[in-house]
């Protein structure tokens, strides 16, 4: 699976299988991940990677400033530290 989405803000409350049951909506989702702590408490963003890169471009434009969870969400195209 390529074409990843960074997903930041969001809310504490979210699942891993919650974000996989909003974003397959858009198409299908080999993975998705909420980044944590030690702790096991969400650092509050995430990554979901989609088959097609219309899929994720999709999710992409519904799916920006939706509220997600509790939060509004900020979505995009997941970059190495090299690429920001």
């Amino acid at each position: 699976m390529s074409n990843p989405l960074e997903v930041n803000n969001l809310g504490e409350d979210l699942t891993e299988d919650t974000i996989r049951g909003k974003f397959s909506e858009f198409g299908k989702v080999g993975t998705d991940v909420i980044i944590k702590d030690g702790n096991g408490k969400s650092r509050g963003f995430g990554f979901v990677y989609f088959e097609l890169p219309d899929e994720a471009k999709k999710a992409v434009e519904a799916l920006t400033g939706a509220i997600l969870g509790s939060k509004k969400s900020f979505l995009g195209r997941a970059q190495k530290k090299a690429e920001r």
